[in-house]
């Protein structure tokens, strides 16, 4: 583990692109953790302990420097693949807004016809109601 001081966090499932609101963006396989490393492994994220990049984070094959088990080679910073996807994400800010204002728009027309609707059902109970508050008042008299 790249100068011991390396913690097992998170799995490449917690990637910013997934929690985005808007369309997922098709990537390279060099510009994206893989769901599997080489040997079959999920990737986990880290931290360097070296000196050169003290507590940088990075994605790896959890089999490095375990005994008994194949390394396939899978390292990638995390942060770079971050400030790429931020990139990236920039680029793609006017069609995922105009998008979230088209899903906006309908899923507010839809509650508007849901509001009507439950409107229409409550005067509708109401004058239920006072129908038969109306008949047993006048059956109680009799």
């Amino acid at each position: 583990m790249m100068g011991g001081g390396s913690n097992h966090v998170s799995s490449s499932s917690n990637r910013r692109s997934e929690r985005s609101c808007g369309k997922r963006t098709t990537r390279s396989s060099q510009e994206r953790v893989p769901d599997r490393c080489g040997c079959g492994s999920r990737p986990v994220l880290k931290w360097s302990g070296t000196e050169a990049n003290p507590g940088r984070p990075f994605y790896d094959c959890p089999n490095y420097n375990s005994i008994g088990k194949r390394w396939c080679g899978l390292f990638m910073w995390a942060d770079k693949l971050a400030d790429e996807e931020e990139e990236n994400d920039r680029g793609n800010y006017g069609f995922e807004m105009e998008e979230w204002r088209m899903k906006f728009a309908w899923k507010l027309g839809k509650l508007e016809c849901e509001v009507k609707a439950l409107k229409l059902a409550f005067c509708l109970l109401l004058v239920v109601v006072t129908v038969i508050v109306i008949v047993v008042c006048v059956v109680w008299k009799q």
